[in-house]
């Protein structure tokens, strides 16, 4: 059994000129997909995984604390 409230997110992922982005409230990300993992927002994790076999398509995992 998993407890919990749901609660709307706080972040948005958006691609712009091919460039994923990352909206957290008024702020806006570059998402450096060279990275694995970043954290531009604290209490935010953000993790880029290749989708398969297909190395050009990518998931944006975002985590909150």
């Amino acid at each position: 059994t998993i407890n919990g409230r749901i609660s709307p997110p706080t972040c948005s992922m958006a691609m712009v000129n091919g460039q994923p982005q990352q909206h957290c409230g008024q702020l806006t990300y570059d998402v450096d997909t060279r990275h694995q993992v970043s954290s531009p927002v604290k209490g935010v994790t953000t993790e880029v995984v290749v989708a398969g076999s297909d190395s050009k398509r990518r998931i944006v995992l975002n985590r909150y604390d």
